[in-house]
């Protein structure tokens, strides 16, 4: 069993193009998760964690803009034992530039950067305890910012592909600190 799987894992990865990736005027969609700001596995009380779906329009065998939906999730202590979930959710807009692939274009490295706007909401709407974070400064807002950051594609297939990224964000207008890092794994598929 155990060497079947390695078998299998050899041949997956063995597999040749069959389309060339990162093509002019080619789209893809991509999900990923992951955490945010230093958490640790598994998370606990303050940890966080993100989501993503975005969507890729390549505009050379170089360079590609995403689009995406962010939603984010962190717990945040205001006092004591008093514990807020605070969660972001977002729009964002990012360039990419490929720096590195490999000579049979199913591994890249790219870096890019770009902003984003959304809303960020304390205690998920909920009315209990909203006078007590109100008192402490937390507040429902429209947030803001810039990101930067790296990211790592592996198509094992001419379509699909698992992306790795790590990503630094400047948030304005934030309950919670106003720098942000973030790691996510997903996947990614190539619609030609």
């Amino acid at each position: 069993m155990k060497y079947g799987f390695i078998f299998a894992l050899c041949i997956l990865f063995s597999l040749n193009a069959v389309a060339q990736r990162h093509s002019e005027n080619s789209k893809g969609f991509e999900f990923s998760g992951g955490f945010m700001d230093n958490t640790k596995f598994p998370p606990g009380d303050n940890g966080a964690f993100a989501l993503n779906l975005s969507y890729s329009s390549y505009i050379s065998t170089k360079s590609y803009y995403k689009t995406g939906l962010d939603m984010s999730e962190k717990s945040y202590t205001v006092e004591g034992d008093l514990t807020a979930p605070i969660m972001t959710y977002l729009v964002d807009g990012k360039y990419f530039y490929s720096i590195l692939s490999n000579s049979q274009k199913s591994f890249f490295v790219n870096i890019g950067g770009g902003g984003f706007l959304g809303f960020e909401n304390v205690n998920k709407l909920k009315r209990e305890y909203t006078s007590r974070y109100y008192s402490t400064g937390l507040k429902n807002r429209f947030v803001y910012g810039l990101n930067a950051g790296i990211e790592i594609e592996y198509f094992f297939t001419s379509r699909f592909g698992i992306v790795a990224s790590l990503s630094e964000s400047k948030v304005f207008n934030s309950n919670l600190s106003s720098w942000h890092s973030y790691a996510q794994v997903g996947f990614k598929y190539l619609i030609f």
